[in-house]
């Protein structure tokens, strides 16, 4: 759940750019039941919030605060989100943050949606990346605009031009208030998995076994194919080239070539 998420991220699913703008939203899809969204938020309220929002029954702004914030906390826990990186080319800090002991799974937009099981609701959607201060920035969330009034009561696909390098796209469902997350059953694997590609970081010998294990897995289709990252080139492709390089790192040996001009041959 995107509350799972934010334990370890204050920031996740949290750019709200005015509370005003967010109630003014709410105001236009609820139209005449916005009374029962206000009393189902206040519902949710902590204590504290609940005696502010009591004892400021007149003040507008006030109100209009705390019921952002909790309508905010409330959506967190009850989306669920599946989150994915999408470029034409690898990431170097991708591997090292999420994959540098693991795998990362290939797949295309359309095989993804079409891999999504029938029973269930899902929004699939690119994040928004936006600044969350600087208005002068091209990259300001201007809540004006007509594609960001959908993204006021989505927050949980809009985050902070700091994250930009994930390049993510989210694929979103419901899930339980008193759950961490939602499991999806039924998603079709041959569909989606297009290519397993092992992380650089990993040792010669594991990306094999990795690569073994795949390719004996009992598919219920054809395997897909496997292969190392290549992101580092034609390093280590071989058990030799491992070991040769792991030599060459040992701390205070330095290999030389004899003839090298200076300065070359004292670094």
């Amino acid at each position: 759940s995107v509350a799972t998420l934010r334990a370890n991220d204050p920031l996740e699913g949290d750019l709200v750019s005015d509370q005003v703008w967010l109630i003014t939203r709410l105001d236009e899809i609820c139209g005449q039941n916005i009374d029962s969204l206000d009393e189902w938020l206040e519902a949710k309220a902590r204590p504290v919030e609940r005696d502010l929002l009591e004892n400021n029954r007149d003040d507008g702004f006030v109100r209009t605060k705390f019921l952002a914030e909790i309508f905010v906390r409330e959506l967190a826990k009850r989306r669920a989100v599946w989150c994915w990186f999408q470029s034409d080319h690898e990431s170097a800090a991708m591997w090292s943050i999420y994959a540098n002991a693991g795998v990362a799974v290939k797949t295309y937009a359309g095989d993804l949606i079409g891999s999504l099981p029938n029973a269930c609701d899902f929004q699939v959607a690119r994040i928004k990346y936006v600044h969350r201060t600087a208005a002068s920035s091209p990259s300001h969330f201007d809540p004006e605009e007509g594609k960001n009034q959908d993204l006021i009561v989505r927050p949980y696909l809009i985050k902070g031009i700091e994250y930009e390098h994930e390049q993510e796209v989210r694929v979103a469902t419901t899930c339980p208030p008193d759950e961490k997350g939602r499991l999806v059953k039924g998603i079709t694997v041959p569909q989606l998995v297009k290519e397993v590609v092992i992380s650089p970081l990993l040792p010669f010998e594991e990306a094999k076994a990795i690569e073994s294990v795949i390719q004996n897995h009992r598919w219920e289709s054809t395997a897909p194919s496997v292969r190392r990252s290549s992101i580092l080139g034609h390093i280590a492709e071989s058990q030799e080239d491992s070991a040769r390089i792991r030599d060459c790192l040992v701390e205070g040996h330095h290999p030389t070539e004899p003839g090298l001009p200076f300065p070359l041959n004292e670094l």
